[in-house]
C-alpha cells in the first residue's frame, strides 16, 4: 500500500513539473513576443529588453528548481532537456530583441521627422493663407 501511494505522489509530482515546465516556455515566448511591441521610442526601451531577458532567466531557473525538487525527493535526475527548454534557456534574449528594437527607434523616429515637418509646413502654409486673406479684406 505505502509503495502505491508513492507512485501515485511521484506521478503526480511528474505531471506538475511537466505543466509547471509548459506553462514557463509559454510565458517565456509570449514575454519574448511581445517585447518589440511595447518599445516606445527612446523611453523604455532597454529597460524592456532587460526586463525581459531577466525573466526568462527567471522561468529557466524555476524549472531547474523543479527538477532539482523531483530528484531530492525521488532521485529522478533530469538531465534531459528538450528542444524548447535549450532554445528558450539557451537564447540570448537582450541579444534577439536588440536588432528588433534597433529597427523600432529607426522607424519611429523617421515618423516623427516626417511628422513633425509636414505639421510644421500645414502651419507655415495656413499662417501665409491666412495673412493673404487679411490683406485682402482689409487692402480692398
Amino acid at each position: 500500500r505505502l509503495q502505491n501511494k508513492q507512485k501515485a505522489i511521484k506521478k503526480k509530482i511528474v505531471q506538475r513539473r511537466k505543466r509547471i515546465i509548459n506553462r514557463n516556455f509559454r510565458r517565456a515566448e509570449k514575454q519574448i513576443a511581445k517585447a518589440p511591441l511595447k518599445m516606445v521610442p527612446w523611453v523604455g526601451i532597454p529597460v524592456i529588453i532587460a526586463m525581459t531577458s531577466f525573466e526568462v532567466k527567471e522561468y529557466c531557473e524555476d524549472i531547474k528548481e523543479i527538477k532539482c525538487f523531483e530528484n531530492d525527493l525521488f532521485g529522478i535526475d533530469q538531465n534531459v532537456t528538450s528542444d524548447k527548454e535549450k532554445k528558450i534557456c539557451g537564447m540570448d534574449v537582450e541579444g534577439e530583441l536588440k536588432p528588433m528594437a534597433e529597427q523600432q527607434y529607426k522607424e519611429s523616429k523617421k515618423w516623427i521627422i516626417d511628422s513633425t515637418s509636414d505639421l510644421y509646413n500645414n502651419t507655415i502654409h495656413t499662417i501665409d493663407d491666412a495673412k493673404k486673406r487679411f490683406e485682402e479684406i482689409f487692402s480692398g
